[in-house]
């Protein structure tokens, strides 16, 4: 037992070496910090970006157009299609379209947003009541099961839900 003892304190009073392991110790932090920093941006630019992309969104459908004019060369099939395509391009490619889920509920009234058996699919007509519900799924930016933030939350990545709820103007019917 003598001897391990002696080691062990031989070792404690050895400097060589110790500039190498404080390094190994700091840069691990530092590099977990600078992931944690980038994946929290990243998550925080995708929140915004679709944010943005609903809004814009919802302000094409309020209007009544089947295609906006920025589509006006290569028109979607429906106006819900054209929804969900201002979404997608309003991100600027940051977001993968396959992972994007738009719906549109149309209600007699404000009253009844929400409520169970009220609401009709599709993005209304002049003067109805829509709320737009976007559901994304961001995947962390790498994968694996030893990366931090799968570690910290056991998830592959985060899914987000926006909802907004507009009338739309009174314009003439097709």
């Amino acid at each position: 037992m003598r001897p391990v003892i002696r080691f062990a304190r031989g070792l404690a009073r050895n400097r060589s070496g110790a500039t190498i392991e404080e390094f190994a110790i700091i840069s691990l932090a530092l590099l977990s910090l600078i992931v944690f920093l980038i994946e929290g941006s990243f998550q925080l630019l995708t929140a915004a970006v679709l944010q943005y992309g609903l809004r814009e969104a919802a302000r094409f459908g309020i209007t009544g157009q089947t295609v906006p004019p920025s589509m006006a060369a290569n028109p979607p099939a429906s106006r819900e299609a054209a929804i969900a395509d201002i979404i997608s391009g309003a991100a600027l490619g940051l977001i993968n379209p396959s992972y994007l889920a738009v719906s549109e509920t149309v209600y007699p009234s404000f009253n009844t947003v929400g409520a169970a058996g009220k609401g009709v699919a599709g993005a209304g007509g002049s003067g109805s009541v829509v709320q737009y519900q976007v559901t994304y799924f961001q995947p962390w930016l790498l994968s694996g099961a030893g990366y931090f933030p799968v570690l910290a939350t056991g998830l592959s990545g985060i899914t987000y839900t926006l909802s907004t709820v507009v009338q739309n103007e009174n314009f003439p019917t097709n």
